[in-house]
């Protein structure tokens, strides 16, 4: 089990924790923002100063030298084809979504500049092969038949789409929040046969910002 930290990767393994800090050898940040496991069984760690890949007892470094808009990533992920995706940050107010193909630099995608609304916080794949994202500008869906965006015109409850998460049954999670200026609400969303239906924390005691 990998742990990412404000200060370190922990690993639990043999029933005891092991750290990875930055320095030689180490990862490039202590700061973790996101991780997620590689089609390969390799690990891919989103810091605050570059993307990290780990495997065989190795890391590899990627920064903006390799084509990365900036080496701030708040979140990756690898697809079933190698394609590596990632969401950098330049500023509190700047962002966007790039992806990598095999052996190759970071592109961006859409090819387009960053912006507030490219700002990219969760990606994932679902049974298709259809890559999912969420921004300050809604949820989003590439697949073999084109893209499609979701917003608060389809019942989405803000543009602001925090995480993503598959269920066993196929079903998306969608944590949307709120930020200034942005519409929309914090909450969570199941998305079932191309609609949304909230899930009303407020009725377990729990808020809706999660």
């Amino acid at each position: 089990m990998w742990i990412g930290t404000e200060n370190g990767l922990l690993r639990w393994k043999d029933h005891r924790f092991s750290r990875f800090g930055p320095g030689v050898g180490g990862i490039s940040h202590g700061n973790i923002r996101f991780l997620s496991i590689g089609a390969g069984g390799g690990l891919w760690i989103a810091t605050s100063n570059g993307l990290n890949y780990y495997r065989n007892g190795n890391f590899i470094h990627f920064q903006d030298r390799d084509g990365l808009y900036a080496n701030d990533i708040r979140s990756v992920f690898e697809d079933s084809h190698g394609q590596v995706w990632a969401g950098c940050d330049r500023s509190e107010g700047e962002g966007g979504l790039q992806r990598r193909l095999p052996g190759q630099g970071f592109v961006g995608f859409p090819e387009k500049p960053t912006d507030l609304l490219s700002m990219t916080h969760s990606i994932l794949e679902d049974k298709f092969g259809s890559i999912w994202w969420g921004n300050n500008a809604g949820l989003h869906r590439q697949g073999p038949d084109g893209r499609e965006d979701f917003t608060v015109e389809q019942n989405l409850l803000g543009h602001v789409v925090k995480w993503l998460q598959l269920t066993a049954n196929g079903d998306l999670l969608v944590v949307t929040g709120e930020r200034q200026g942005i519409p929309g609400q914090p909450g969570l969303q199941r998305f079932r046969d191309g609609r949304f239906t909230t899930i009303p924390l407020t009725d377990y005691e729990i808020e809706n910002d999660v």
